[in-house]
């Protein structure tokens, strides 16, 4: 189970806007990518893995039991083009080198929508 530090630096909303003005663009799009998945390079990834993306996701969402996923589903079944959207299966797979239960886990933290609604 994780803790808060109460003796750990607090960053206020300030601090976190002046530190993203610094930013250069080109850190921007590294941060962007990284969040995204998209400067993962994976030099054996194949067209193959690529397809397989979405099936092997959907195969570890359904190993997660359902009280384990129930803001999941919620969001799925309130919003299912937003849960697309926020949610696709490469980027997930390439972020945790095709390990779909790790993938699972970052994509139901992802979705906890359920206080967006």
């Amino acid at each position: 189970m994780a803790g808060f530090s109460f003796s750990a630096p607090q960053i206020s909303l300030e601090d976190e806007e002046r530190e993203r003005e610094l930013l250069t663009e080109e850190e921007r799009q590294k941060i962007q990518n990284d969040i995204y998945g998209l400067s993962v390079d994976l030099e054996d990834e194949t067209e193959v893995m690529r397809q397989s993306a979405p099936r092997l996701m959907q195969r570890a969402l359904g190993e997660i039991p359902v009280e384990e996923k129930a803001e999941y589903l919620e969001a799925l079944e309130t919003c299912p083009e937003l849960v697309a959207q926020e949610t696709p299966p490469l980027p997930f797979m390439r972020c945790d080198h095709y390990d779909a239960n790790v993938s699972n886990i970052a994509c139901l933290h992802a979705t906890d929508l359920g206080t967006q609604f």
